[in-house]
């Protein structure tokens, strides 16, 4: 399968629009998209086998693995290229388990919530929407005052109680940022 129009703009973007073999970069040069392992030898269109490359670099490549003897390759960005996709899904993978313990943060908040309904019969947490709605909310609000607010709300309005709470927790902020 070819590189994608988006997936060569993606890596355009992430090179920065300069050829990673000589430095050029637009408007001097027309880019292309360049396998740096070539897929006539089995190389793929994944990212981490992409390069940004002028026309005549990659002309001058042709065909040939980094690190054959007439590549004009400059190996160390192409290393330093590889290494930086190695950080960014290292970052990508810690992000994600953050927002895991995030998720579970707030389905506990969820579950604190629901279970103040006197009339419940059952155990309840936030459905996904909600935990998206309460997200921003709980990154600025600290998990006490998330508590009193969601006690005020069912004191106050039992019958539309999840959006009361995000009523409260918006006036909170704009009363505390006043």
């Amino acid at each position: 399968m070819a590189v994608t129009t988006t997936q060569r703009f993606e890596v355009f973007k992430r090179d920065k629009f300069i050829c990673q073999y000589c430095g050029r970069k637009v408007p001097d040069v027309v880019l292309e998209c360049d396998h740096i392992h070539p897929k006539s030898d089995g190389g793929s269109d994944d990212m981490t086998n992409l390069v940004t490359a002028c026309q005549e670099c990659n002309r001058g490549k042709a065909a040939k693995a980094l690190g054959s003897r007439d590549s004009p390759i400059q190996a160390e960005n192409v290393s330093n290229q590889v290494e930086k996709m190695k950080q960014l899904r290292m970052l990508n993978e810690m992000l994600s388990e953050e927002r895991e313990h995030e998720d579970e943060y707030l389905r506990e908040l969820g579950a604190y919530f629901w279970n103040r309904d006197p009339n419940a019969s059952e155990s309840y947490t936030f459905t996904d929407e909600q935990i998206s709605a309460v997200r921003p909310f709980s990154r600025k609000i600290t998990v006490d005052k998330l508590k009193d607010l969601m006690d005020a709300t069912w004191r106050k309005s039992p019958r539309h109680e999840f959006a009361y709470f995000i009523g409260c927790c918006r006036s909170f902020l704009e009363m505390r940022d006043v």
